[in-house]
Order: structure tokens, then C-alpha cells, then sequence
């Protein structure tokens, strides 16, 4: 992996933060060093020999890679991939490691990431045999990210699932599955999620048809690097963007047990833990609404 250079960053160095306001880590943790430009200086700096290298990946390991930056960029400046290449490339390797068994012989796997459990709901519902890997790493996709050991990593998870199809609730590890080639269907494509109220528009993965707060964050701080290096900042995200979601347009409060729906089960669970009820995809398979 070739890391950016300090002439990749210098524009967003100098930019005069015109990409804050739609930063979900600025706004959302109310803190000038989550500013973009302010992650984009740290790693200039230590690219230019002028900054320790722990600096440099604490600014890196803020960025959620979103894209919001990106989008509103008239220069469309990659930033988020540029900061993502720079953690991914400068961290320390995590060691590999050990394979969930697979259990069960059955074409689709269900990839169980939480203490639910709802492989034998999604049989009934395909109304055909499906097998179960649990993990609690996305299949490690730290490591199938890293520049060392990755490929490596990445051909044993291929084998490991090879011939299957992995069905999904959550992005980061479909985010694994498609670095390595495997073919996935989403649960949130497969069971009905349709209901009132509004919807939670996660920034990777399938969304819901539906309307969300117009001042909703682009991230919910279930994502990336920014829960495993800065997890008091990754809670401070998730409350604020459960408030901004739990509060309705005309500034009263919603009953969320109805009315907040998010296609993605990593940021529901986020979510949960910042105070909101949210029904997810293994919400709607395990109990449908009537």
C-alpha cells in the first residue's frame, strides 16, 4: 500500500474548514481537533518529518471515511481515503486471526455478529437450510485491511467461505466479505422493514425508504477505526446522533420504539447504547410486525 503524501493532504491543510459543518465527528463531539483540515494538518505534519507517528494515527483513526467531507468538497478532495490509507498503512499489524468455525453444511450462512441469534429464523424464512458462523471481529477486518498479512488473511477467509453465500445484517463485516471476493446478500434486503415514523440512513450498506431528521449526522461512530482507538469520542457520537434522531421536526420527542428504523444492526446497536430503541433487520426476521 503506497501512503498518501504531504502534497496529497496540502489543500485540505490550507482550506480554511469549509468542510466542517458536515463532519458527523466534528459536530457530532463538538471538538476543533476532529475538524477535517485539523486530522488533514496532524498527518501533513508528521509526513513532513515535523510530528510523532501516534499523533498522526490518533488524527487518522478520527475519521470515519464517511465521505461527507468528500461530497461537499468542490475540489473533491479523497480525504477520508487518504486518512484510512495513512491508519491503515502506518498501524500496527494485528495478528490474524483464528476462523469462526462454520457451523453447518448449507449454502447460505447466516455471519451472527451480536447475542442474537437467527440463523434457524432465516432457514424458515428462505424456506432452506442455513448454516451459522459467529464472530466478534467482522471477520477480521482490521487485519484483512492491513498492508501486512492481509492478502494472506484474506485467502484463507475466501477458502473458508468459498462455494457459500454470506448473508449479512451489518456493514463492517460486509465490508470483510466483499475485500475478499465472497458473495453476500444483506439481511436488510430480505425481510420486511417497511413501518412509520423515520428511518435511520446509515453511511455504508443499503438504506431504507424513509425520512430522517434534517439535521441527522452522516455517522453514527459504529465505523472505522474511530471505536477501537477513541471510544469515549465514538460514544459521544452515537448520543448525538441518537438525539438528533429522537427528536422530531417540530422539536418534540418521538415514540422511537416505533418510529426509528436502521437498515444496519452495528449502528443500531450503537444507537441502542446511546438511549434510543431501534428495530434493525434481525429485529424484523426474529419478531415481524403484525
Amino acid at each position: 500500500m503506497t501512503l498518501p503524501t504531504d502534497h496529497d493532504l496540502a489543500i485540505c491543510v490550507y482550506c480554511p474548514k469549509l468542510c466542517r459543518h458536515v463532519c458527523p465527528v466534528a459536530v457530532g463531539t463538538a471538538r476543533e481537533s476532529a475538524a477535517p483540515s485539523n486530522m488533514a494538518l496532524q498527518v501533513f505534519r508528521f509526513l513532513r518529518g515535523q510530528g510523532p507517528v501516534d499523533l498522526a494515527l490518533d488524527a487518522a483513526a478520527l475519521c470515519v471515511e464517511c465521505g461527507a467531507c468528500t461530497r461537499h468538497c468542490d475540489l473533491d478532495r479523497p480525504l477520508g481515503d487518504l486518512l484510512g490509507q495513512l491508519y491503515r498503512g502506518l498501524s500496527t499489524p494485528p495478528a490474524p486471526p483464528l476462523l469462526p468455525p462454520i457451523q453447518g453444511d448449507a449454502r447460505h450462512v447466516a455471519i451472527e455478529t451480536d447475542e442474537r441469534h437467527w440463523a434457524a429464523a432465516l432457514a424458515t424464512l428462505l424456506d432452506q437450510p442455513v448454516a451459522c458462523l459467529r464472530t466478534d471481529d467482522h471477520l477480521g477486518l482490521a487485519a484483512l485491511g492491513h498492508p501486512v498479512g492481509g492478502s494472506i488473511f484474506s485467502r484463507r477467509l475466501e477458502a473458508h467461505l468459498a462455494g457459500r453465500v454470506a448473508v449479512v445484517s451489518e456493514h463492517r463485516t460486509l465490508s470483510a466479505l466483499q475485500l475478499v471476493g465472497v458473495e453476500t446478500l444483506h439481511l436488510a434486503d430480505l425481510v420486511d422493514m417497511a413501518g412509520p415514523g423515520l428511518v435511520h440512513h446509515p453511511c455504508r450498506g443499503p438504506r431504507l425508504p424513509g425520512e430522517t431528521p434534517p439535521d441527522a449526522l452522516a455517522c453514527c461512530g459504529a465505523t472505522a477505526a474511530l471505536p477501537d482507538r477513541h471510544a469515549a469520542l465514538a460514544r459521544d457520537l452515537a448520543e448525538e446522533s441518537a438525539r438528533r434522531l429522537g427528536v422530531a421536526p417540530d422539536g418534540g420527542q418521538h415514540d422511537t420504539a416505533l418510529q426509528l428504523r436502521s437498515p444496519d444492526s452495528g449502528c443500531a446497536n450503537a444507537l441502542r447504547a446511546a438511549g434510543l430503541v431501534v428495530r434493525d433487520p434481525i429485529d424484523a426476521l426474529l419478531a415481524p410486525a403484525s
